[in-house]
């Protein structure tokens, strides 16, 4: 059986790590997590996904850490017809899920080189991550 979302490929489009001399990254980090959507204005059967992790301010002073990734998908249905907002939601989430763990290997990547230990981005419930956002911006 094939699944309906198919991943294609993913890109880096960004990789940022600055670390100071006068602070580390705390044990307890924060991270910021931005997803986007972007259907094919042609065809809504494709789609990118981008997920981004921050870390920190950026300013000159602390340690940074911002990493963009894109994933490239396409949605095969033998239905006849699917509504674009299904199409969408298979996106967000299960495309979000498959990006995550490559993202999440890059962060622990990139910030292993040096003398610091490396940041281990922690699982997280895509589904309820996005329903939570998703109550915010309705607030």
């Amino acid at each position: 059986m094939k699944a309906m979302l198919q991943f294609k490929k993913f890109k880096v489009i960004e990789m940022q790590y600055k670390s100071s001399f006068t602070t580390d990254f705390e044990d307890e980090i924060s991270p910021s997590f931005g997803i986007q959507v972007s259907l094919n204005e042609e065809n809504s059967k494709q789609a990118i996904v981008r997920l981004e992790v921050e870390i920190g301010e950026g300013d000159q002073e602390s340690d940074y850490l911002k990493v963009i990734i894109a994933g490239f998908f396409t949605f095969e249905s033998e239905a006849e017809e699917v509504s674009e907002d299904v199409i969408y939601q298979y996106y967000e989430v299960n495309g979000t899920a498959i990006l995550f763990p490559y993202l999440r290997s890059i962060v622990s990547d990139l910030t292993s080189k040096g003398d610091e230990s490396p940041i281990i981005l922690p699982t997280l419930n895509i589904p309820a991550m996005l329903k939570a956002r998703a109550e915010e911006e309705n607030k």
